[in-house]
């Protein structure tokens, strides 16, 4: 069950601003492997009325850690702690961005990209010609994932939900939730996901209502979701315990319910999946 509370908590210390573990891009090992295959799995029926959701393969990352989707590149955390980013996520696209040793997760928020540090400092990445630099934003004590969407989200060790109301730096955090067993949370306008311990994935309304379950398109060899992230409400990335990296997209399907079912912003009249 999920309880909705609105507490703004400020967990804000003195502003510093340095580099996440060095400012210099350096030599790595590849993310990806060599070459891969893309292929449509097929679809499987979202429990959400009106739309199909279709899981395509994109790559495969040996590698990867944590992943973190914008509009338009997505980044991933290495099991060494290296930042790599790509416009398509393809093997062979992957290019070194930096390497925040002591980053544990990341997240993309309002266009601008966020680390979680193992001392559970929170840092925004500035990338300025010759160097990268992270500028210290706050301390989210109790988180132990953060997430992406229009605001970076944090999930606590006791399963709250978390979200920031920044930037600026020391901004408060609101939250907006609790649920059991919860491990990520990507926050696009328009639409909740959330990731559980046991790799089940969840829709919900702003507000965490309405919550339904994703049904995965996987096949076994694949394994289980690891992690979720999006930039929109009509596309979700998913990284597999396999390492498969995944591009799940939304179909509306209802085409006479007036609704935006799946929340690309056009309702039926105006929805090109209905024409």
């Amino acid at each position: 069950m999920i309880r909705r509370l609105v507490i703004a908590c400020s967990t804000s210390m003195a502003l510093l601003s340095a580099c996440l573990g060095g400012c210099v891009v350096v030599e790595g090992e590849p993310l990806d492997d060599s070459l891969g295959e893309e292929g449509d799995l097929g679809s499987a029926r979202l429990a959400l009325t009106g739309v199909t959701a279709t899981w395509t393969r994109v790559g495969r990352l040996d590698n990867a850690l944590k992943i973190a989707a914008a509009h338009n590149v997505i980044f991933a955390l290495s099991t060494s702690f290296k930042l790599y980013r790509s416009l398509s996520g393809q093997n062979g696209t992957w290019t070194l961005e930096d390497h925040p040793a002591q980053a544990r997760d990341i997240a993309v928020a309002g266009g601008l990209l966020y680390a979680l540090n193992d001392n559970k400092t929170l840092w925004l990445h500035r990338d300025v010609p010759t160097r990268n630099t992270w500028i210290y934003q706050d301390t989210p004590f109790a988180a132990k994932t953060i997430g992406s969407g229009g605001s970076v989200a944090a999930v606590n060790l006791d399963d709250s939900i978390w979200v920031w109301s920044g930037p600026p730096a020391g901004s408060p955090w609101i939250n907006v939730g609790e649920l059991p067993g919860v491990k990520e949370v990507s926050m696009p306008r328009g639409r909740y996901w959330l990731l559980t311990d046991s790799g089940e994935i969840y829709s919900a309304n702003e507000g965490l209502s309405d919550l339904r379950q994703l049904t995965p398109s996987l096949p076994v060899a694949a394994g289980v979701p690891m992690d979720i992230s999006a930039a929109r409400a009509d596309e979700l990335w998913v990284l597999t315990t396999a390492k498969e990296l995944y591009k799940v997209t939304f179909t509306e399907t209802n085409c006479s319910n007036f609704l935006d079912d799946d929340r690309d912003l056009a309702t039926d009249a105006l929805d090109d999946d209905c024409r």
